[in-house]
């Protein structure tokens, strides 16, 4: 599974976020306070319904957004 390859990658690492997208697949949570995002796709729908984007603001912390269209 792409997540769990994905935490495995950076498993020794100190993160504040993770950002992927190999599975299209939009994605945005939390995994022992490591953000975990993948914006999905803007041209490639998978099993969505919808295609989508993402948008980080990044300030003292992380807000992330994925935006559906």
């Amino acid at each position: 599974k792409t997540i769990d390859r994905v935490i495995k990658c950076f498993q020794e690492d100190e993160v504040n976020c993770i950002i992927f997208g190999h599975s299209h697949m939009p994605l945005s949570q939390l995994y022992k306070d490591i953000l975990l995002f993948n914006p999905g796709s803007p041209t490639d729908k998978r099993r969505n319904k919808n295609y989508s984007f993402g948008i980080l603001e990044i300030h003292e912390s992380i807000h992330p957004h994925i935006v559906y269209f």
